[in-house]
Protein backbone atom coordinates (compact mmCIF):
# COMPACT_ATOMS: atom_id res chain seq x y z
CA UNK A 1 0.00 0.00 0.00
CA UNK A 2 1.48 3.42 -0.94
CA UNK A 3 2.23 5.91 1.80
CA UNK A 4 -0.22 8.77 2.20
CA UNK A 5 2.71 11.20 2.34
CA UNK A 6 6.50 11.31 2.24
CA UNK A 7 8.21 9.65 5.19
CA UNK A 8 11.81 10.04 6.41
CA UNK A 9 13.39 7.10 8.19
CA UNK A 10 16.78 7.06 9.92
CA UNK A 11 19.05 4.53 8.21
CA UNK A 12 22.76 3.94 7.99
CA UNK A 13 25.25 1.20 7.24
CA UNK A 14 28.92 1.53 8.09
CA UNK A 15 31.14 -1.11 6.59
CA UNK A 16 32.63 -3.45 9.25
CA UNK A 17 30.28 -2.24 11.99
CA UNK A 18 28.59 -5.64 12.19
CA UNK A 19 26.54 -4.89 15.32
CA UNK A 20 25.66 -1.33 14.19
CA UNK A 21 26.85 0.43 17.35
CA UNK A 22 28.85 2.96 15.26
CA UNK A 23 32.16 1.44 16.41
CA UNK A 24 34.42 -1.04 14.63
CA UNK A 25 35.91 -3.04 17.48
CA UNK A 26 36.43 -6.51 18.96
CA UNK A 27 32.68 -7.18 19.07
CA UNK A 28 32.54 -6.90 15.30
CA UNK A 29 35.69 -9.01 14.97
CA UNK A 30 34.17 -11.71 17.15
CA UNK A 31 31.09 -11.90 14.93
CA UNK A 32 33.28 -12.31 11.88
CA UNK A 33 35.61 -14.83 13.51
CA UNK A 34 32.71 -16.99 14.72
CA UNK A 35 31.43 -17.34 11.16
CA UNK A 36 34.70 -17.28 9.21
CA UNK A 37 34.57 -19.68 6.27
CA UNK A 38 30.78 -20.07 6.41
CA UNK A 39 28.27 -19.17 3.70
CA UNK A 40 24.73 -17.87 3.83
CA UNK A 41 25.57 -15.40 6.60
CA UNK A 42 24.20 -11.89 7.12
CA UNK A 43 25.99 -8.57 7.57
CA UNK A 44 25.70 -8.84 11.35
CA UNK A 45 27.33 -12.28 11.18
CA UNK A 46 30.45 -10.94 9.44
CA UNK A 47 29.36 -10.99 5.80
CA UNK A 48 30.47 -7.38 5.45
CA UNK A 49 30.48 -7.17 1.66
CA UNK A 50 27.16 -8.98 1.19
CA UNK A 51 28.75 -11.71 -0.91
CA UNK A 52 27.10 -14.46 1.12
CA UNK A 53 30.41 -15.81 2.38
CA UNK A 54 32.50 -14.72 5.37
CA UNK A 55 36.05 -14.73 4.07
CA UNK A 56 39.31 -12.80 3.84
CA UNK A 57 37.63 -9.95 1.94
CA UNK A 58 35.42 -9.31 4.95
CA UNK A 59 38.41 -9.60 7.28
CA UNK A 60 40.31 -7.00 5.24
CA UNK A 61 37.35 -4.60 5.34
CA UNK A 62 37.21 -4.90 9.11
CA UNK A 63 40.97 -4.57 9.52
CA UNK A 64 41.03 -1.38 7.44
CA UNK A 65 38.45 0.27 9.70
CA UNK A 66 39.28 -1.27 13.05
CA UNK A 67 39.18 1.27 15.86
CA UNK A 68 37.03 3.81 14.02
CA UNK A 69 34.08 5.35 15.86
CA UNK A 70 31.42 7.27 14.00
CA UNK A 71 29.47 10.07 15.62
CA UNK A 72 25.77 9.49 16.09
CA UNK A 73 23.75 11.22 13.40
CA UNK A 74 22.05 14.41 14.57
CA UNK A 75 18.47 14.89 13.39
CA UNK A 76 18.11 15.85 9.75
CA UNK A 77 18.99 19.55 9.50
CA UNK A 78 16.48 22.08 8.33
CA UNK A 79 18.92 24.99 8.11
CA UNK A 80 22.57 24.74 7.13
CA UNK A 81 25.19 27.39 6.39
CA UNK A 82 28.50 26.95 4.56
CA UNK A 83 31.04 28.79 6.73
CA UNK A 84 34.58 28.29 5.45
CA UNK A 85 37.18 30.70 6.84
CA UNK A 86 39.44 33.05 4.90
CA UNK A 87 41.24 35.39 7.29
CA UNK A 88 42.13 37.96 4.64
CA UNK A 89 42.06 41.73 5.33
CA UNK A 90 38.72 43.48 5.64
CA UNK A 91 37.33 44.36 2.21
CA UNK A 92 39.09 41.48 0.43
CA UNK A 93 37.28 39.66 -2.36
CA UNK A 94 37.22 36.45 -0.30
CA UNK A 95 36.81 37.23 3.37
CA UNK A 96 35.18 35.25 6.18
CA UNK A 97 36.44 35.61 9.72
CA UNK A 98 35.49 34.87 13.31
CA UNK A 99 32.99 37.70 13.67
CA UNK A 100 31.05 36.58 10.60
CA UNK A 101 31.10 33.01 11.84
CA UNK A 102 29.83 34.04 15.26
CA UNK A 103 26.76 35.74 13.74
CA UNK A 104 25.76 32.55 11.91
CA UNK A 105 26.63 30.23 14.80
CA UNK A 106 23.73 31.35 16.97
CA UNK A 107 21.41 29.59 19.38
CA UNK A 108 18.49 28.42 17.24
CA UNK A 109 15.36 26.43 18.00
CA UNK A 110 16.16 22.91 16.83
CA UNK A 111 19.77 23.85 16.10
CA UNK A 112 21.62 24.80 12.93
CA UNK A 113 24.33 23.03 10.96
CA UNK A 114 27.59 24.76 10.07
CA UNK A 115 29.40 23.17 7.12
CA UNK A 116 33.13 23.80 7.35
CA UNK A 117 36.52 22.77 5.96
CA UNK A 118 37.89 21.45 9.30
CA UNK A 119 36.68 20.69 12.80
CA UNK A 120 38.68 23.53 14.36
CA UNK A 121 35.49 25.30 15.50
CA UNK A 122 33.67 22.20 16.71
CA UNK A 123 33.58 23.27 20.36
CA UNK A 124 32.08 26.67 19.51
CA UNK A 125 29.40 25.02 17.37
CA UNK A 126 28.44 22.52 20.05
CA UNK A 127 28.35 25.24 22.71
CA UNK A 128 25.50 26.92 20.82
CA UNK A 129 23.58 23.67 20.44
CA UNK A 130 24.44 23.43 16.76
CA UNK A 131 26.05 20.66 14.69
CA UNK A 132 29.19 20.42 12.56
CA UNK A 133 29.00 19.24 8.95
CA UNK A 134 31.76 18.57 6.42
CA UNK A 135 32.09 20.88 3.42
CA UNK A 136 33.88 19.34 0.43
CA UNK A 137 34.37 21.82 -2.41
CA UNK A 138 36.25 19.72 -4.98
CA UNK A 139 33.71 17.26 -6.33
CA UNK A 140 34.20 18.54 -9.89
CA UNK A 141 38.02 18.55 -9.69
CA UNK A 142 39.70 15.70 -11.57
CA UNK A 143 36.53 13.91 -12.63
CA UNK A 144 37.44 10.48 -14.04
CA UNK A 145 40.93 10.68 -12.53
CA UNK A 146 39.48 8.02 -10.26
CA UNK A 147 36.30 5.97 -10.20
CA UNK A 148 33.18 7.19 -8.45
CA UNK A 149 33.88 4.67 -5.68
CA UNK A 150 37.47 5.93 -5.55
CA UNK A 151 36.29 9.52 -5.18
CA UNK A 152 34.13 8.46 -2.24
CA UNK A 153 37.25 6.92 -0.68
CA UNK A 154 39.14 10.19 -1.24
CA UNK A 155 36.34 12.21 0.37
CA UNK A 156 36.33 9.86 3.34
CA UNK A 157 40.08 10.31 3.69
CA UNK A 158 39.58 14.10 3.57
CA UNK A 159 37.08 13.76 6.39
CA UNK A 160 39.43 11.58 8.43
CA UNK A 161 42.31 14.03 7.91
CA UNK A 162 40.37 17.20 8.68
CA UNK A 163 37.50 16.30 11.00
CA UNK A 164 38.82 13.92 13.64
CA UNK A 165 41.31 16.13 15.52
CA UNK A 166 38.70 17.39 17.98
CA UNK A 167 36.10 14.64 18.04
CA UNK A 168 34.38 11.98 16.01
CA UNK A 169 33.89 12.44 12.29
CA UNK A 170 30.62 14.21 11.43
CA UNK A 171 27.83 12.29 9.77
CA UNK A 172 26.63 15.10 7.49
CA UNK A 173 28.64 15.96 4.35
CA UNK A 174 27.99 18.78 1.85
CA UNK A 175 29.37 18.27 -1.66
CA UNK A 176 29.92 21.07 -4.17
CA UNK A 177 28.72 20.26 -6.79
CA UNK A 178 27.17 18.29 -9.69
CA UNK A 179 28.96 19.11 -12.95
CA UNK A 180 26.70 21.41 -14.92
CA UNK A 181 28.39 20.52 -18.21
CA UNK A 182 28.62 16.73 -17.83
CA UNK A 183 25.43 15.71 -16.02
CA UNK A 184 22.88 16.43 -18.81
CA UNK A 185 24.48 14.37 -21.58
CA UNK A 186 27.21 12.11 -20.18
CA UNK A 187 25.89 8.80 -18.88
CA UNK A 188 29.37 7.80 -17.70
CA UNK A 189 29.55 10.88 -15.48
CA UNK A 190 26.10 10.25 -14.07
CA UNK A 191 27.18 6.72 -13.13
CA UNK A 192 30.43 8.05 -11.65
CA UNK A 193 28.48 10.42 -9.42
CA UNK A 194 25.92 7.80 -8.45
CA UNK A 195 28.71 5.42 -7.43
CA UNK A 196 30.34 8.14 -5.32
CA UNK A 197 27.13 9.08 -3.51
CA UNK A 198 26.14 5.44 -2.97
CA UNK A 199 29.45 4.58 -1.32
CA UNK A 200 29.51 7.68 0.86
CA UNK A 201 26.07 6.84 2.23
CA UNK A 202 25.90 3.05 2.27
CA UNK A 203 29.53 2.12 2.94
CA UNK A 204 30.75 5.12 4.95
CA UNK A 205 27.44 5.93 6.61
CA UNK A 206 27.24 9.62 5.70
CA UNK A 207 24.18 11.75 5.13
CA UNK A 208 25.01 13.71 1.99
CA UNK A 209 23.78 17.09 0.77
CA UNK A 210 24.62 17.50 -2.93
CA UNK A 211 24.57 20.95 -4.54
CA UNK A 212 22.91 20.92 -7.96
CA UNK A 213 23.41 23.85 -10.38
CA UNK A 214 20.17 23.14 -12.26
CA UNK A 215 17.24 25.43 -11.55
CA UNK A 216 14.85 23.48 -13.77
CA UNK A 217 16.21 20.07 -14.78
CA UNK A 218 14.22 18.49 -17.56
CA UNK A 219 15.70 15.04 -18.09
CA UNK A 220 17.48 12.04 -16.55
CA UNK A 221 14.69 11.34 -14.09
CA UNK A 222 15.99 7.84 -13.34
CA UNK A 223 19.37 9.24 -12.28
CA UNK A 224 17.79 11.96 -10.14
CA UNK A 225 15.64 9.35 -8.45
CA UNK A 226 18.68 7.17 -7.79
CA UNK A 227 20.60 10.05 -6.19
CA UNK A 228 17.61 10.97 -4.05
CA UNK A 229 17.73 7.52 -2.44
CA UNK A 230 21.18 8.23 -1.04
CA UNK A 231 21.45 12.01 -0.67
CA UNK A 232 19.57 15.28 -0.33
CA UNK A 233 19.64 17.41 -3.47
CA UNK A 234 20.22 21.15 -2.88
CA UNK A 235 18.88 22.95 -5.94
CA UNK A 236 20.73 26.19 -6.68
CA UNK A 237 17.91 28.55 -7.59
CA UNK A 238 19.85 31.80 -7.32
CA UNK A 239 17.77 34.99 -7.39
CA UNK A 240 20.11 37.99 -7.48
CA UNK A 241 19.41 41.27 -5.74
CA UNK A 242 18.88 43.30 -8.92
CA UNK A 243 16.42 40.71 -10.25
CA UNK A 244 14.41 40.71 -7.04
CA UNK A 245 14.42 44.52 -6.91
CA UNK A 246 13.22 44.67 -10.53
CA UNK A 247 10.17 42.66 -9.50
CA UNK A 248 9.38 45.18 -6.72
CA UNK A 249 10.78 42.81 -4.07
CA UNK A 250 7.62 40.79 -4.48
CA UNK A 251 7.38 37.80 -2.18
CA UNK A 252 4.85 36.19 -4.51
CA UNK A 253 7.34 36.49 -7.38
CA UNK A 254 10.26 34.95 -5.47
CA UNK A 255 7.93 32.24 -4.24
CA UNK A 256 6.87 31.44 -7.80
CA UNK A 257 10.50 31.11 -8.92
CA UNK A 258 11.40 28.76 -6.08
CA UNK A 259 8.20 26.78 -6.59
CA UNK A 260 9.05 26.29 -10.28
CA UNK A 261 12.35 24.72 -9.25
CA UNK A 262 10.77 22.47 -6.66
CA UNK A 263 8.12 21.33 -9.13
CA UNK A 264 10.72 20.61 -11.84
CA UNK A 265 12.64 18.20 -9.59
CA UNK A 266 9.50 16.57 -8.27
CA UNK A 267 8.27 16.05 -11.85
CA UNK A 268 11.42 13.96 -12.38
CA UNK A 269 10.61 11.82 -9.37
CA UNK A 270 12.63 13.52 -6.62
CA UNK A 271 10.57 13.30 -3.40
CA UNK A 272 9.92 16.64 -1.73
CA UNK A 273 11.42 15.18 1.46
CA UNK A 274 14.81 14.91 -0.31
CA UNK A 275 14.82 18.33 -1.95
CA UNK A 276 16.54 21.38 -0.49
CA UNK A 277 16.99 24.93 -1.69
CA UNK A 278 20.45 26.48 -1.95
CA UNK A 279 20.87 30.26 -2.18
CA UNK A 280 23.86 32.51 -2.80
CA UNK A 281 24.67 35.42 -0.44
CA UNK A 282 27.81 36.79 -2.12
CA UNK A 283 28.50 40.51 -2.36
CA UNK A 284 28.64 40.38 -6.15
CA UNK A 285 28.96 43.34 -8.52
CA UNK A 286 26.34 44.67 -10.93
CA UNK A 287 25.41 42.36 -13.80
CA UNK A 288 26.07 39.16 -11.87
CA UNK A 289 23.27 36.61 -11.98
CA UNK A 290 23.59 35.57 -8.34
CA UNK A 291 24.10 37.18 -4.94
CA UNK A 292 23.79 40.93 -4.38
CA UNK A 293 24.54 41.99 -7.98
CA UNK A 294 25.63 45.50 -7.04
CA UNK A 295 22.39 46.81 -5.52
CA UNK A 296 22.42 49.33 -2.70
CA UNK A 297 22.66 48.43 0.99
CA UNK A 298 18.96 49.00 1.58
CA UNK A 299 17.90 47.25 -1.63
CA UNK A 300 19.94 44.16 -0.78
CA UNK A 301 18.32 44.12 2.64
CA UNK A 302 14.79 44.07 1.21
CA UNK A 303 15.79 41.55 -1.46
CA UNK A 304 17.11 39.17 1.22
CA UNK A 305 13.82 39.40 3.10
CA UNK A 306 11.74 38.86 -0.05
CA UNK A 307 13.86 35.85 -1.03
CA UNK A 308 13.65 34.37 2.44
CA UNK A 309 9.91 34.79 2.75
CA UNK A 310 9.32 33.31 -0.70
CA UNK A 311 11.51 30.31 0.02
CA UNK A 312 9.83 29.78 3.38
CA UNK A 313 6.40 29.78 1.76
CA UNK A 314 7.39 27.06 -0.73
CA UNK A 315 8.50 24.77 2.08
CA UNK A 316 11.59 22.90 0.96
CA UNK A 317 12.80 20.04 3.15
CA UNK A 318 15.91 22.04 3.98
CA UNK A 319 17.74 25.28 3.18
CA UNK A 320 21.47 25.82 2.73
CA UNK A 321 23.19 29.21 2.46
CA UNK A 322 26.40 29.72 0.52
CA UNK A 323 29.14 32.25 -0.35
CA UNK A 324 29.11 34.43 2.77
CA UNK A 325 32.81 35.18 2.30
CA UNK A 326 32.62 36.26 -1.35
CA UNK A 327 33.00 40.04 -1.31
CA UNK A 328 33.65 41.38 -4.81
CA UNK A 329 32.08 44.70 -3.76
CA UNK A 330 34.66 45.08 -0.98
CA UNK A 331 32.14 46.03 1.69
CA UNK A 332 33.02 46.34 5.37
CA UNK A 333 32.80 43.62 8.00
CA UNK A 334 29.97 45.57 9.61
CA UNK A 335 27.96 45.31 6.39
CA UNK A 336 28.72 41.60 5.97
CA UNK A 337 27.52 40.90 9.50
CA UNK A 338 24.43 43.07 9.05
CA UNK A 339 23.33 41.04 6.02
CA UNK A 340 23.83 37.80 7.94
CA UNK A 341 21.51 39.15 10.62
CA UNK A 342 18.94 40.12 7.96
CA UNK A 343 19.08 36.58 6.57
CA UNK A 344 18.52 35.11 10.01
CA UNK A 345 15.50 37.35 10.61
CA UNK A 346 13.42 35.23 8.22
CA UNK A 347 12.74 31.64 9.34
CA UNK A 348 14.02 29.11 6.82
CA UNK A 349 13.13 26.71 5.39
Amino acid sequence: MPLASDSATGFYVYTADANRDRKVDTLDFNSLAANFGATGKTFSQGNLNYSGAVDTTDFNLLAARFGITMAGAPPAPRAMDVTTFNASPEGSADHFTQAQFDHLNVVWTGGRFLAMGTDNHRAEILEKGNSLAVYYNNLTVGIFSDTGFGRADAIQQYITDNFTANGQQPTWVVLNEISGSLWPGDANYRQWLKDCIFKLHVVYGHEVVLFSPFQNPGANGDSWQYLAQYCYIAAEQYLDGAEVNSHSNSVSWTQSQYQTTKTAYMNLGVPSSRLWLGEDFAQTTAGTSYGRSGVSYSNWDVALIARGQGAHNVGFAGFISYAWGKNAMGVSDADLIHFEDTYLSVPLP
